[in-house]
């Protein structure tokens, strides 16, 4: 009898470094493709998506955390045939909207689950059920890794949260297509907003003093 949940799971990259010109996968990244090497293992998905590139160094930059997953993968004896890769997406909407394609034209999926460290589930499920309502399979849910997290990083997901329910919600007729560089734009134009806030207030104390 079948175990399977979901036919494909969507890994999210979570960093990598350089360590003597190395590209070294973070603790959240290996962490990320154990959970979906258990997942593979016992049957509760039959292929891995690996999503992310990472931190942007520059044009020279030779790997990305979605081929340091999927290598991973790879020498823990996952066949080959069983991994996408996509390595292209900077942020989550961008894992979720880049693969999305690969999801549905190149395998043909129906059925999805995600899988990230615990206090990013919350956003990563919300982008995931945006993503998914827009295209022909389903997002059944997510599996936690074993990451280890502290208070701070549910913290900083809450506002994370809070700046991704916004930036949906004001793009409800983005094609999935677009929504990836939409989000950057969101962001640098976030970014912007609180720079000019800072320097304003920043101006008006000086004046005040």
């Amino acid at each position: 009898m079948s175990n399977t949940i979901a036919e494909v799971g969507l890994v999210h990259g979570s960093g990598f470094e350089v360590v003597n010109g190395t590209y070294v996968m973070s603790s959240g990244s290996r962490a990320n493709a154990d959970e979906s090497l258990e997942l593979l293992q016992d049957g509760t998905i039959e292929k891995v998506v690996c999503s992310g590139r990472g931190p942007i160094q520059d044009d020279r930059q030779k790997s990305s955390e979605a081929s340091l997953m999927a290598d991973h993968l790879i020498r823990s004896g996952v066949p080959v045939r069983l991994i996408e890769v996509e390595d292209t997406s900077t942020s989550a909407v961008g894992n979720w909207a880049n693969s999305a394609p690969i999801i549905e034209h190149v395998l043909g999926a129906e059925s999805v689950i995600g899988i990230t460290a615990k206090p990013n589930i919350n956003r990563m499920h919300l982008i995931g059920s945006f993503v998914a309502a827009r295209s022909n399979f389903e997002l059944i849910g997510y599996s936690p890794s074993d990451m280890q997290s502290k208070f701070k990083d549910y913290l900083r997901e809450f506002i994370n949260f809070r700046l991704a329910l916004r930036f949906l919600s004001a793009n409800n007729d983005t094609p999935i297509s677009q929504l990836s560089e939409k989000y950057e734009e969101y962001k640098s134009e976030l970014g912007l907003a609180i720079l000019k806030n800072f320097v304003h207030r920043n101006a008006a104390v000086s004046k005040a003093a």
